[in-house]
């Protein structure tokens, strides 16, 4: 499996994204949200945080370690769905390993 997330897998089509929020099933946790809707072809992942997170360092921050637990884990996640991920809280040095947690415990309602 290769670990790098392809620049074609970051969803950037505003009607897909605007598709993912309206018609998407949603999925929470305490470090962030995820919205997911089935597609035609390969999964494509939206990154985002709320503005209620203060400072785009922070918000940055977010979305990297967001983006980094996605990379790491994308032989577990289900193929043909868009996933939308929003970051809610700032995560701690160190939390990724409970993010991951998180991210498969969702995945596996997935499916």
């Amino acid at each position: 499996m290769s670990y790098t997330l392809k620049k074609k897998a970051i969803l950037r089509d505003r009607t897909a994204i605007r598709v993912l929020f309206e018609k998407g099933t949603w999925k929470s946790c305490p470090f962030f949200h995820m919205v997911y809707s089935p597609n035609a072809g390969e999964n494509c992942y939206l990154f985002a945080t709320r503005k209620t997170i203060r400072g785009a360092v922070r918000r940055n921050r977010c979305r990297r370690v967001l983006k980094e637990v996605v990379r790491l884990n994308q032989d577990t996640i289900p193929l043909g769905y868009n996933y939308g991920f929003i970051a809610t809280v700032v995560p701690e040095k160190g939390a990724t390993p409970e993010i991951e947690k998180y991210l498969k415990k969702m995945v596996v309602q997935i499916t």
